[in-house]
């Protein structure tokens, strides 16, 4: 899938090219009512993907589907990666928009 996205976001880029990427870092919470779903910290039974949206594509570069109970800050260096692995030729400045979840040295040295 990682491979197929990439592609469809280097057809955007070829459509609409920017030279800007701000990359929007989040984990939302998907209730669901799965019984092999863990309960989240606001105790309901969830999923907690992790996503990387190109704001000014308007599109997901990088998602990792996680748990419930996972944190939001967990491992998040690997999917940042990924998502600057996808960009296409043509961006020449990265912004990365996250909480205080990124506020870890490995990410903030990046």
């Amino acid at each position: 899938m990682r491979a197929l996205n990439t592609l469809l976001v280097a057809q955007l880029q070829k459509r609409r090219p920017v030279t800007t990427a701000t990359l929007d870092c989040d984990a939302t919470l998907v209730g669901t009512q799965r019984k092999n779903a863990l309960p989240c910290y606001k105790h309901f039974l969830a999923f907690q993907p992790y996503n990387v949206w190109w704001a000014e594509q308007e599109v997901v570069v990088a998602s990792e589907f996680r748990d419930g109970n996972v944190p939001a800050g967990w491992n998040i260096l690997p999917v940042f990666k990924d998502a600057l692995n996808s960009l296409p030729e043509g961006v020449e400045q990265v912004f990365m928009r996250q909480d205080t979840a990124a506020y870890q040295t490995d990410v903030l040295n990046l």
